[in-house]
């Protein structure tokens, strides 16, 4: 996840996880409670960041703006639809 306040995440909390950032925390500190989880996802400040994670570690999914996608990472789909082609809903 990216650090509150970049636009990016709150795009995915609003769209993707139909969650506020207090409703995203409330559920974080819920899972280490009941020992579901020992900690939230990492928040990281820049594209870098999550480029190196995503490389990293196999299976792992980050979000950064289309633009920044370098190649050998792939791209997934949301509702059949890549970046920039009409309809896609992530803006």
């Amino acid at each position: 996840m990216h650090a509150p306040g970049v636009r990016e995440r709150s795009v995915i909390l609003r769209t993707v996880l139909q969650m506020t950032e207090d409703q995203y925390t409330q559920y974080w500190v819920a899972k280490i409670m009941r020992a579901e989880a020992t900690f939230p996802p990492a928040s990281v400040f820049t594209f870098d960041m999550i480029r190196e994670g995503v490389r990293g570690n196999r299976g792992a999914i980050g979000y950064i703006s289309a633009k920044e996608v370098p190649a050998g990472l792939k791209v997934l789909q949301v509702d059949g639809l890549l970046p920039g082609q009409p309809g896609y809903p992530l803006r």
